[in-house]
């Protein structure tokens, strides 16, 4: 997403950045030193960077525990989608937006189709058959000259339009344009900040809709290309390819998680909201996010993301539904599971260490930051999926009873689960 007459190409702090810098996580009980300014030491630092960039994204999670009563700070705010990407990726929120609403509850729905007894394609192929489906996406921002810049797919050939929430988010008109140069004034349907998934409708037909496979069926090293609008308008419809480098990357994205698929298909400031797609010319991702250096301002090469269409599905259901997600379930926290080394280090045992807890949860009262969470319900737990797990059998307003070390005690603590809104 280009953030034109508003911040930096790297994003700085404004809402159109899109760049994920490598930061290191929240999460680091003992203080590190102050790292010394040395040149000969910076490429070295940036490998070791992205080396615990990958072992940590194995064991980093969220509790998914956000609402819209949750001010966690912007850092904590939304379990949202990568994409926006300054410094690190902006939460989503498309609060404030004046863009207009479109109706819902059509009963229009997302189709994934399996990839089975289809032919592979070649690159060309692929092109020439997705490319009506990529439009490109021209956000205004209130009060400003600038514009955010994306891409989107189509989705149905009567105007509904996806894309990343980051792209729209705090704008008050959205101008969508087809391949063939035709351009429409867009309303929208809904915006979820934590997939960082927004559904655009405009008011055409006969389109062409993208064919949307099933993002279960991918294996690591499996053929993808990517379609995109890198820098704006003037590289409309740029064509990279590549390979499925890792399959359900959770990332955590300033205290939130997203469950995405890396790549190393090339992607580009502008290319947010563009086509993942497989060797069948199947949409099986949306792309959101890359990273850079928390060293310096090179990018890192080779690394990219997008969000699965496993997930797309349900969340632009509901946005077409009712225009949000409904509440979900949540305890009211962000954790990280802790490794073996981390429990000898810090003599606890093995759980979620609590990092955040949400003001205006009923954990804002019982748990503290420092706390481990040993068990839920009497089940041991060692990373905040195995609690997530748990938490999917209840609903708001049950109860879980957590089993908590803190400072060498063992404490039971009831909690009652609230709900979290994700959405615009």
């Amino acid at each position: 997403m280009d953030s034109i007459g508003r911040g930096t190409w790297y994003g700085g702090e404004s809402a159109g950045g899109w760049y994920k810098r490598n930061e290191p996580e929240s999460f680091a009980p003992p203080p590190q030193k102050p790292k010394k300014s040395r040149t000969g030491m910076k490429a070295a630092a940036v490998t070791l960077c992205v080396l615990i960039l990958i072992a940590a994204t194995a064991y980093i999670f969220s509790d998914g525990g956000v609402s819209s009563i949750d001010p966690r700070s912007t850092a904590e705010q939304s379990d949202s989608s990568a994409g926006s990407g300054s410094a690190s990726p902006q939460t989503a929120s498309t609060e404030g937006s004046g863009i207009p609403r479109a109706e819902t509850g059509t009963g229009v729905t997302l189709t994934l189709v399996s990839a089975a007894d289809k032919e592979e394609l070649t690159l060309q192929q692929i092109y020439s058959d997705c490319i009506d489906s990529v439009v490109s996406i021209a956000a205004m921002v209130d009060g400003s000259s600038g514009y955010y810049w994306g891409t989107g797919i189509v989705m149905s050939a009567d105007g509904y339009i996806l894309t990343n929430a980051h792209v729209i988010s705090g704008t008050v008109s959205v101008a969508v344009t087809l391949n063939d140069g035709r351009s429409y004034e867009a309303k929208l349907v809904g915006s979820d900040t934590v997939t960082d998934i927004a559904v655009l409708k405009i008011e055409a037909e006969n389109l062409s809709p993208a064919e949307f496979g099933d993002s279960a069926e991918l294996s690591v090293g499996d053929t993808v290309a990517a379609i995109g609008n890198p820098l704006g308008s003037a590289f409309v419809g740029s064509l990279t390819d590549g390979i499925i480098s890792a399959i359900d990357r959770s990332y955590n994205m300033n205290g939130s998680i997203i469950s995405l698929i890396q790549t190393n298909a090339a992607i580009n400031e502008g290319s947010s909201g563009g086509p993942l797609i497989n060797a069948y010319g199947q949409v099986i991702g949306i792309t959101n996010m890359k990273l850079v250096s928390y060293y310096s301002s090179a990018t890192i090469e080779g690394i990219g993301f997008a969000i699965p269409t496993s997930t797309i599905k349900p969340v632009v259901d509901d946005l077409i539904a009712y225009g949000a997600v409904p509440q979900q379930p949540a305890i009211g926290i962000t954790g990280i599971g802790l490794t073996e080394a981390e429990q000898e280090a810090y003599g606890s045992p093995s759980g979620v260490y609590v990092a955040t807890v949400t003001k205006g949860s009923d954990a804002e009262n019982k748990l503290q930051v420092g706390d481990v969470i040993t068990a839920v319900n009497g089940i041991a737990v060692a990373s905040v999926n195995d609690i997530n797990d748990i938490k999917a059998d209840f609903d708001i307003g049950d109860t879980l009873t957590l089993t908590v070390w803190r400072a060498g005690e063992l404490l039971e603590i009831s909690l009652t689960l609230y709900g979290m809104n994700r959405t615009y």
